[in-house]
């Protein structure tokens, strides 16, 4: 399986912002911290704990915290981004 180029997911992302902010912002999470599908739609508001996503990894890893990028943030608080 081949990935996709930094043009293509951008165009994707592009895509997915246009078409529904919650597909973008799933899209942009996933690919920012490598989840798995299912660990993507195990998601909820509890797992962002101020400025950091925290994930039940699966497959035998362990529970992560990350920081969210500033477009993670300003995709999640969009009345905020232009503060």
């Amino acid at each position: 399986m081949k990935s996709l180029s930094k043009d293509e997911l951008n165009r994707l992302l592009d895509i997915a912002k246009r078409h529904n902010e919650r597909d973008y912002l799933a899209i942009l999470v996933c690919f920012n911290h490598g989840l798995r599908i299912s660990e993507l739609i195990a998601l909820d508001k509890t797992n962002v704990v101020g400025q950091h996503l925290v994930v039940s990894r699966l497959k035998g890893s362990k529970r992560t915290t990350q920081p969210l990028l500033d477009n993670e943030r300003e995709a999640l608080h969009p009345d905020n981004a232009q503060r």
